[in-house]
């Protein structure tokens, strides 16, 4: 009887212990929903247009690729650094693309004052704008002399 009674307690601690070795944390789906977010954000944005925002895009999608292969392997916390990993290059895209938009916008207001500066200063065929100036009034003086014939 105290065999059977051991056998059985060992079998119930080996699938306590084999159930917690398998990742018994539960999966990180507000991690995944995040990340899944931040990555659809940055495609929205338009990431892909932006070289460098393109990279980090990808870089995203491969870290959220693998993190599901580590959720489906049990591997919760590995799979939520990945995730947390995919949002911070998603966020890191969305930002790239913008500092792009922020810098052609920036070069098109240049490009603009610069035209408009021109047409001002009359150099791309735009008449100058006349200026008038008033010249200083001539003042002349007279001097008369006449001889009287006493001084004579």
């Amino acid at each position: 009887m105290t065999g059977i009674r051991t056998l059985c307690v060992l079998a119930i601690g080996g699938a306590v212990g084999a159930v917690a070795g398998c990742g018994g944390a539960p999966p990180p789906t507000h991690a995944q929903t995040d990340a899944v977010a931040a990555v659809r954000s940055a495609e929205a944005l338009g990431a892909q247009s932006t070289p460098a925002a393109a990279y980090q895009l990808e870089l995203a999608h491969g870290e959220l690729t693998q993190a599901d292969s580590m959720i489906q392997n049990g591997h919760m916390e590995e799979a939520t650094r990945l995730l947390e990993r995919a949002k911070a290059d998603a966020n890191l895209a969305m930002a790239l693309r913008r500092e792009d938009e922020a810098r052609t916008a920036a070069a098109a207001t240049h490009s603009h004052i610069d035209q408009m500066r021109d047409v001002t200063m009359g150099s791309s065929g735009g008449e100058a704008p006349t200026t008038t100036t008033a010249a200083p009034a001539a003042t002349t003086t007279t001097t008369v002399v006449t001889t009287t014939p006493a001084a004579q």
